[in-house]
């Protein structure tokens, strides 16, 4: 999966606006994870732009919003859980 100029992408976060879901391993036949740094996140939301990402679930977008904003940049790795159709 890569991005114009060859760039590696991830499968688009539409549900909640957050990060692009690289799997890091996978937990079971069905379940995928990965993990980001809190800094990374807390990074992700000061993004110019971030705020106007458009997603399928507004009200998730704002509870992914005041998780982060919750988070201290030195806190543990968040784990990133993908459940497959």
């Amino acid at each position: 999966m890569v991005k114009e100029f060859g760039e590696p992408s991830g499968f688009v976060n539409d549900w909640d606006g957050g990060p692009e879901f690289w799997p890091k391993a996978n937990v079971n036949d069905k379940k995928l994870f990965m993990t980001i740094s809190a800094a990374d996140l807390k990074s992700m939301i000061e993004k110019e732009g971030f705020t106007d990402i458009k997603t399928l679930y507004p009200e998730k977008k704002k509870e992914l919003i005041d998780m982060i904003k919750n988070l201290k940049e030195d806190d543990n790795e968040v784990i990133m859980l993908v459940t497959l159709k």
